[in-house]
């Protein structure tokens, strides 16, 4: 008989930083063992709004890892990918967090290729 897990999704809009006439805006998406486990978002997804975009994907993330480390605290490993305009990737990442009261803070990156323009994932949420 074959058994079918199903992970309900829970997503989070937070928008900042409106500079000029355009917004971003971060979608975190709960789901799978990450969520499950650590109540953390396996997948963060910025978009930008305006000056004739519609609604452009310019970043993506996705947890991949908790590492433990003893002493802790244990740290959250994430790979960021961000695009151009057209869809092209222009960076790939790791980020590294470490847990803090209500959202995880960087504490070291790894640039796999390309060349960062800004910092999109600056924080991660630790809890919903």
């Amino acid at each position: 008989m074959k058994k079918t897990l199903v992970f309900s999704t829970l997503s989070i809009l937070i928008l900042a930083g409106a500079a000029g006439a355009g917004q971003w805006a971060t979608k975190y998406t709960y789901y799978g063992e990450l969520s499950e486990v650590y109540d953390i978002p396996n997948t963060a997804t910025v978009y930008y709004t305006g000056e004739g975009f519609r609604e452009l994907k310019v970043g993506y993330a996705e947890a991949i890892e908790i590492i433990e480390k003893d002493p802790g605290p244990n740290l959250l490993r994430i790979k960021e990918t961000h695009y151009n305009s057209d869809g092209s990737i222009i960076y790939e990442g790791y980020l590294d967090f470490s847990p803090g009261l209500n959202y995880c803070t960087i504490v070291g990156e790894k640039k796999i290729r390309g060349k960062k323009r800004n910092q999109m994932f600056d924080r991660w949420p630790c809890r919903r």
